[in-house]
C-alpha cells in the first residue's frame, strides 16, 4: 500500500505526474506508484516481475486546492485505488506473477526523473507499507481517523451488536464463562 495527501492547483496538462513512485521512470521499470493524470484523477499501477504493468484510475475527478488523500494497494490479486479514504477502483490482477519487479532505484516523492512528470503541487504525510492495507485501514488513515476501522476480536462471542456498535462487552464475558464452566479441566 502506498498512500499520500496531495494538494494541487491543476492537473498536468498531458502526462500523469508522480506521488509516490518507486524505481526508474522510464515506462518499463518502475515497481508501483500512484499519480494524478491529466484527468485530476487517481491512479494507482503496479508491475509485476514480468514487467506487465497493472494499473487503475480512480472513477471520480480530484477537487484542486484542497488536500486529498490518495492511495493505491495490491494484494497480490487486486489493484485498487482510494480517494479519502473511499474505494475509487479496482482491477483485477490475478493474470500476473503475483510478485512485484524489483527495481533497486530510489523511491521518489513528488518528483521523477522527468521533470513534466513531477508533481505539480503539495505533498504530506507519504506512506509505504510492506502489506496491502484493508479497506477500512485505508479510510481510517484517508479520513484523519475519524472513519470506523472495524476489529475482530476471539473475543467477541455475542455479535448481534449492530455494525458499527460491535464490541467485547459483558454477554461476551458471560458467554465466556458460562463456556468455562462446563469444561471440566481438572481432575481427569
Amino acid at each position: 500500500t502506498v498512500a499520500a495527501w496531495v494538494k494541487y492547483s491543476e492537473a498536468p496538462d498531458d502526462y500523469t505526474s508522480r506521488v509516490v513512485a518507486k524505481g526508474y521512470d522510464n515506462g518499463d521499470s518502475e515497481n508501483y506508484g500512484i499519480q494524478v493524470t491529466s484527468s485530476d484523477e487517481a491512479s494507482f499501477f503496479i508491475r509485476d516481475s514480468n514487467h506487465v504493468n497493472f494499473g487503475i484510475d480512480s472513477d471520480e475527478t480530484l477537487p484542486n486546492d484542497e488536500w486529498v488523500h490518495i492511495a493505491g494497494s495490491y494484494n497480490g490479486s487486486d489493484v485498487k485505488v482510494y480517494v479519502n479514504g473511499d474505494l475509487a477502483g479496482t482491477e483485477d490482477a490475478t493474470s500476473g506473477t503475483g510478485s512485484l519487479l524489483q527495481d533497486p532505484n530510489a523511491l521518489a516523492i513528488g518528483d521523477a526523473v522527468d521533470v513534466e512528470r513531477a508533481f505539480p503541487g503539495a505533498v504530506d504525510d507519504a506512506r509505504v507499507y510492506g502489506y496491502a492495507l484493508t479497506d477500512a485501514e485505508v479510510a481510517y488513515i484517508g479520513t484523519e481517523g475519524t472513519g470506523v476501522v472495524p476489529l475482530t476480536s476471539i473475543a467477541n462471542i455475542y455479535d448481534s451488536e449492530p455494525v458499527g456498535q460491535k464490541a467485547v462487552n459483558f454477554r461476551d464475558y458471560a458467554l465466556l464463562m458460562n463456556s468455562w464452566l462446563e469444561e471440566i479441566l481438572w481432575p481427569e
